[in-house]
């Protein structure tokens, strides 16, 4: 399914399925695209052609209250890391360039997160593609 909301594609063939939740009623599925953005799916499963699925845009942080709310605690901490009171954030300091720091901060903008959110995620996102 495809879907163009704010000159933004969202489609979930090309897109990562997160978790999938489906009843007889209803389906409920979080995805994340390529460039990070995350969106659900949700869909009425009554058989009536004219009650359409929806895209939903939403941010990490939403995408995240969404994975607590449905999805098992294992899978939960492999998306979005530990929901244990010992994964405490730290402070630490990196140094760049000032055309790499507005470069950031315009990611960070377009992804509805801060800079720290978003270098987080992509830290993140390395260490699972390569580590695990």
């Amino acid at each position: 399914m495809k879907r163009i909301i704010k000159g933004k594609l969202y489609d979930t063939d090309t897109a990562k399925l997160i978790y999938k939740q489906q009843d007889n009623e209803f389906t409920k599925a979080l995805y994340q695209k390529q460039t990070g953005h995350y969106f659900i799916l949700y869909e009425i499963n009554s058989g009536i052609p004219e009650i359409k699925p929806t895209i939903t845009p939403v941010s990490y942080e939403q995408a995240s209250l969404f994975a607590k709310k449905f999805m098992p605690k294992e899978t939960y901490d492999f998306h979005f890391g530990s929901s244990s009171a010992e994964d405490k954030i730290i402070s630490t300091t990196i140094r760049m360039s000032e055309k790499m720091h507005r470069i950031l901060k315009q990611l960070a903008v377009e992804n509805n997160c801060t800079s720290s959110e978003f270098v987080t995620r992509l830290i993140n996102d390395y260490l699972t593609e390569h580590y695990t």
